[in-house]
């Protein structure tokens, strides 16, 4: 389910951050995605936000007799402000909204990094704040030691306070499990929003929706 949602029976990994108690239970039982978390999450948080981050391991034999080795990509947004009112549930059918929207128009690959990067570049107009102090946007691409017994880890494992990373992830769905961010999944991605879906999350939130809805396009 981590390969492509177009090519496999599963959804893919699109998701997931959650701070609750709940997922520490996930971490035990190291079971993704038959629940969703994101229903029994905390939204009493003050100024919740979200990042979007692309996440691919692959495992691979780099030299001859000199062990496997693990190469991990990773494309990270900037933290975004959610707008005021909405909840994080909100939030995710706005970006689930987008990811399809933005894979249709320009004819990229479902779940991908590109679809992830032009995402975050569109939040702005639908009224998320863009944070930019001390974060640390951008491609990142490392190679380390695969172990047998360690969790995989990255640079972006640390939450950051009152966030949710939103992560789409590509690759190997074994390795994934088997990393830090692995444990923070919740499965926030849902298919076939339209344009008047997304509107009802602004009014539902008593926001104003967006110019950039009002087009007569989905």
């Amino acid at each position: 389910m981590f390969n492509k949602k177009k090519k496999e029976k599963d959804l893919p990994l699109i998701a997931r951050v959650n701070l609750a108690e709940e997922m520490k239970k996930r971490q035990e039982n190291m079971q993704l995605g038959d629940v969703s978390i994101l229903a029994r999450a905390n939204y009493t948080k003050r100024f919740p936000r979200i990042r979007l981050m692309y996440v691919r391991f692959e495992k691979f034999n780099r030299y001859y007799n000199e062990g496997y080795r693990i190469g991990t990509t990773l494309g990270v947004s900037s933290p975004f402000m959610i707008p005021k009112g909405m909840s994080v549930e909100g939030a995710c059918k706005i970006i689930s909204y987008l990811s399809e929207k933005v894979e249709k128009e320009n004819n990229i690959e479902p779940a991908s990094e590109d679809s992830v990067a032009l995402v975050s570049k569109l939040l702005e107009d639908y009224g998320f704040e863009k944070l930019e102090a001390s974060y640390t946007p951008g491609h990142y691409h490392s190679i380390s030691e695969a172990k047998a017994f360690s969790k995989i880890k990255t640079m972006f494992d640390e939450p950051i306070e009152s966030t949710y990373d939103l992560i789409t992830v590509d690759g190997d769905n074994r390795l994934f499990k088997k990393s830090v961010l692995g444990t923070r999944y919740f499965d926030w991605f849902e298919e076939g929003f339209n344009k008047e879906d997304i509107i009802e999350v602004y009014h539902d939130a008593y926001l104003t929706a967006p110019d950039v809805l009002k087009s007569k396009t989905r």
